[in-house]
């Protein structure tokens, strides 16, 4: 599909200021997803009118939500509970950016100190297997559920890691 360059540009810019109250964490997720943003948007926005920007995009949420609650469960049995906290101590309270889930093997390996090429030979060698085998949107789900981890709402608020898991269908090993 071809794609409006000038139009994505434009949404892009006017999507920008909407980061301005938000925190470095928050704001380096929400600044390098623009792109996809503006996007999406060009690409399902029908009528300014009728189905404007904020229709398109709370229908992609819709979307999304139904699609993470279908597919959580392919995530079950993957990882075990040091798994989620050997990532979790990888990423601190981040807001996941697209670019940061296409990359989280070769981040964690990073963040360990590991060289992706030579992953086989350390201690982490099955935890980046794991990471190694998930499709991209298993990688999405992966990281709602650490991001739900970190920003849970006050009210449902639980510092046990298999209770989140738990309650969003995705069994630990």
């Amino acid at each position: 599909m071809k794609h409006n360059t000038n139009r994505i540009k434009d949404m892009s810019k006017r999507l920008s200021t909407l980061s301005d109250d938000l925190s470095f964490e928050v704001d380096q997720g929400w600044t390098s997803s623009l792109y996809h943003i503006a996007r999406y948007l060009d690409e399902h926005t029908y009528n300014d009118e009728c189905f404007d920007d904020r229709r398109s995009g709370l229908m992609a949420a819709g979307r999304l939500s139904w699609l993470l609650g279908a597919a959580r469960s392919t995530l079950s049995g993957v990882f075990s509970e040091k798994d989620i906290f050997t990532l979790i101590n990888c990423y601190q309270d981040i807001v996941f950016s697209t670019d940061q889930i296409s990359t989280i093997p070769s981040y964690v390996c990073e963040a360990l100190g590991i060289k992706l090429d030579n992953y086989e030979v350390s201690c982490a060698a099955p935890l980046i297997s794991k990471l190694l085998n998930l499709n991209a949107l298993q990688r999405l789900i992966l990281a709602d559920t650490l991001e739900r981890i970190w920003y849970q709402p006050p009210m449902t608020r639980t510092n046990q890691i298999p209770e989140v898991f738990d309650l969003l269908g995705i069994q630990l090993r």
